[in-house]
Order: structure tokens, then C-alpha cells, then sequence
């Protein structure tokens, strides 16, 4: 998620599951634009779950994320756009 001078940069997962390597966040992944799919199943596993709604905005889920990441508050960086 890119910002003003900021950038926000997260990744989750395996990169070597035989090693058991997680990846990192320079890993590059030879998806493409295949990774929207992926995505976009996982948001609806979530919907149809009742966890998040077709309407839900992304603020209040990454919140506690990025501030145990930065210390910092969404509003840190993005003041009234949220």
C-alpha cells in the first residue's frame, strides 16, 4: 500500500514449503495479476463466513495490524482520507 512518502509492505506465508522458508517481503512471486483471484477468494470466504460484509471497509481490519506494525494510527498518514 503506497501513501505520500510512505509504503506499507506485508507478506504471509511459505516461500519453500520442503525448507519450511517463510516468505519475505522481496520475494518476488511469478503470478502476475494472478494473484487478484486469489485474493478476491479469500475476501469472499470471509463475507460468506460473516466475518466482514460486500460493504466493509479495509480501515477498521489492517488498523491493528499497522499499529503493532508502526505505532502509529491510519490517521497518522492518512489524516481525514479514512
Amino acid at each position: 500500500m503506497l501513501h505520500k512518502d510512505y509504503e506499507f509492505v506485508y507478506s504471509a506465508g511459505i516461500a519453500d514449503h520442503e525448507k519450511g522458508t517463510k516468505i519475505k517481503d522481496t520475494d518476488l512471486i511469478p503470478l502476475g495479476s494472478m494473484t487478484k483471484p486469489y485474493t478476491v477468494s479469500g475476501i469472499v470466504q470471509f463475507i460468506e463466513a460473516g466475518r466482514i460484509g460486500w460493504n466493509s471497509t479495509v480501515a477498521p481490519i489492517v488498523q491493528d495490524i499497522i499499529k503493532n506494525d508502526s505505532g502509529h494510527e491510519l490517521s497518522h498518514w492518512f489524516e481525514d482520507e479514512i
